[in-house]
């Protein structure tokens, strides 16, 4: 992966951070070098005492010296003062290190082999081990090679002098070219992970934008809280945003978050300005993001807006929405001025980017809220408009099965039976609409009193009965003196519903309601012996607009707002609804409510 072409003042903040975190990683490998001499000083004075007693008075001075620099090596690595200086005074420690090592070398008396072998490995060793530059490995490689041209005339060899101070030149060369190496790709490497890094804090920020967006998008200040994000985000004084107003066909300040500013807000909402008024949205049209460095030398916003608003270097970019400028996002400093970072310069655009979908979603919410309300308010209209004449058919369906206009014939009654049977089921579909309604709109009030449930029951068997065929037996049962504190339109409605839909999918057999309380619930049990449910339906059953059957060739009617009216009304008192069901067997829907039971009266007097 390249790296993306850097500025100047990013390239330099750049290469700063990466002194100080290599002389932090320098100040720990010194110090364990250091440790690590610090064992082997140890280890050859114990050898020498043991083996070579007679060499102490020799080479102890130098044990001495070399433990002292290694002692001021450890103290130099973890002095933070002297971290600025750690490359070189590290390289002078090595230097230090390689030329009392040759000397111990020709105190003993040993080979020029021994003394290649031991150039090669300070060489190696601080090479791989130290990450510092190749100014600092070039020092130490000459150190070496002057140790080593110092020491070979003294020392004795087996091979030719020459040959080996040859290879030691050329691995000094080698570890120099090797250490460049290494020192750049540890540059680059540290500078990917600062892009990195910074792509992931732009990222998590424009998340941040986002998640805020999205929680006050039905916030009339949902832009407000943007721009007091943004200011923490850029790290500038004030945010501000101007919108475009049909009405007054000017841009308009809709929001700004300017906490440190003594500016009154409605004198800055009444400067407006046009399409073509200012230089500076013809350059957004085309740059998308666009600087202001000092507010005093400028010529793209009008002196009057940059003089109430008090700004001394600001920020732009602007709300498109297909390709034309609805809007102009600008953050900005009150005293600082000078360029903008490149970083201030994505996270500007990502968040008029990201306010452009947003003010596009808020509006097309307004617009389904609009259409929402419309709806409903038709709706509702029309169901109460059927209801009317509905009503009317419904009685004199009545009145004719009574006899009231004459005595109809077996076949006369049937064909009344029918007319009034499709009323009431037309007659629930408006009811059911009516209900569904008013759940949408989210008038859900819960008025809890006293119910006897066996009326309940009653109620609903005599109100369903007409959606009955002749086959199906309806049965109920519950506690004569079972009076419990709910809601009773609600428990009605729900008990209706359920009972309804049973009725719709039990073509023959029977439907048997049932009531009782118990541990402070009150459960409503409706059973049927119908076509049942498929166990990978018993959850979407209770969605708007869904049934077993869905398709168009359907044998039972409805529209499938029933079982959600009993799940939505179930939750606003409380309770839970549940559902088992055998395909070909039957249904039983169960209601639970949390309520107490009520004591009847004749026992509060007994």
């Amino acid at each position: 992966m390249e790296l993306r072409v850097a500025t100047g003042d990013e390239e330099s903040q750049r290469r700063a951070t990466f002194e100080v975190e290599r002389a932090g990683l320098l100040a720990d490998r010194t110090a364990l070098m250091a440790g690590f001499f610090l064992v082997s000083i140890g280890l050859s004075v114990l050898a020498t005492r043991v083996f070579n007693p007679e060499r102490m008075i020799t080479v102890f001075p130098v044990f001495a010296v070399q433990i002292l620099v290694n002692v001021v090596a450890v103290t130099v690595a973890r002095l933070e003062r002297l971290r600025t200086w750690l490359v070189a005074a590290t390289a002078v420690i090595a230097l230090l290190l390689v030329w009392l090592a040759d000397l111990y070398l020709v105190l003993v008396g040993s080979s020029l082999e021994e003394l290649g072998l031991t150039s090669v490995t300070m060489l190696a060793g601080a090479s791989v081990a130290l990450p510092w530059t190749w100014r600092a490995q070039l020092t130490v490689s000459t150190g070496v090679l002057l140790g080593f041209a110092a020491s070979a005339p003294v020392l004795t060899t087996t091979m030719s002098p020459i040959s080996l101070g040859i290879s030691v030149v050329a691995l000094a060369v080698l570890t120099v070219v090797a250490t460049y190496h290494f020192d750049r790709y540890r540059y680059e490497a540290f500078a990917q992970m600062l892009v990195q890094r910074a792509e992931a804090e732009i990222a998590a920020a424009l998340i941040r934008v986002g998640e805020t967006l999205h929680t006050h998008l039905r916030d009339p200040r949902m832009l407000e809280h943007v721009n007091r994000l943004a200011t923490e985000i850029l790290a500038c004084d004030w945010s501000g945003t101007y919108v475009w107003d049909d009405a007054r066909a000017a841009f308009v300040l809709h929001a700004l978050y300017a906490p440190h500013a003594n500016r009154d807000r409605n004198a800055l909402t009444a400067i407006t300005f046009g399409a073509d008024d200012l230089p500076l949205l013809r350059r957004l049209r085309s740059e998308r993001v666009v600087e202001i460095q000092d507010g005093a030398n400028q010529d793209l916003v009008a002196p009057e807006l940059i003089r109430h608003f008090g700004i001394a270097s600001a920020l732009y970019t602007p709300i498109m929405h297909d390709g034309v400028i609805t809007g102009v996002v600008v953050h900005g400093y009150r005293e600082r001025t000078g360029p903008f970072s490149r970083r201030q310069h994505r996270l500007a655009l990502g968040i008029s980017q990201a306010m452009a979908v947003a003010i596009e979603n808020a509006r097309l919410f307004q617009e389904v809220q609009a259409a929402s309300a419309l709806k409903s308010e038709f709706v509702a209209t029309m169901s109460h408009e059927l209801r009317t004449p509905l009503n009317i058919i419904c009685g004199y369906v009545d009145l004719l099965r009574e006899g009231t206009f004459g005595v109809l014939g077996d076949q006369q009654l049937d064909t009344v039976t029918r007319i009034g049977r499709s009323a009431s089921v037309l007659f629930e579909l408006v009811s059911t609409t009516l209900d569904i309604g008013r759940l949408e709109a989210g008038n859900i009030p819960v008025d809890r009193a006293e119910v006897h449930v066996v009326e309940v029951l009653e109620a609903v068997g005599a109100e369903v009965q007409a959606l009955a065929a002749p086959e199906l037996a309806l049965t109920s049962s519950a506690p004569a003196d079972l009076i419990v504190v709910t809601d009773r339109d609600k428990l009605k409605t729900i008990v209706k519903n359920l009972v309804a839909n049973a009725i719709k999918f039990t073509p023959t057999g029977r439907v048997h309601t049932e009531a009782f309380w118990s541990d402070e619930l009150l459960t409503v049990r409706v059973e049927d012996t119908g076509i049942g449910i498929p166990e990978d339906q018993h959850a979407t059953i209770f969605e708007m607009f869904r049934q077993v059957d869905g398709s168009t060739t359907r044998r039972f009617g409805g529209v499938g707002l029933g079982l959600h009216i009993v799940r939505r009304l179930t939750q606003a008192l409380g309770g839970q609804v549940r559902v088992e069901s055998v395909v070909g067997v039957g249904s039983t829907f169960s209601v639970s409510i949390p309520c107490p039971r009520a004591v009847p009266a004749e026992r509060l007097h007994a």
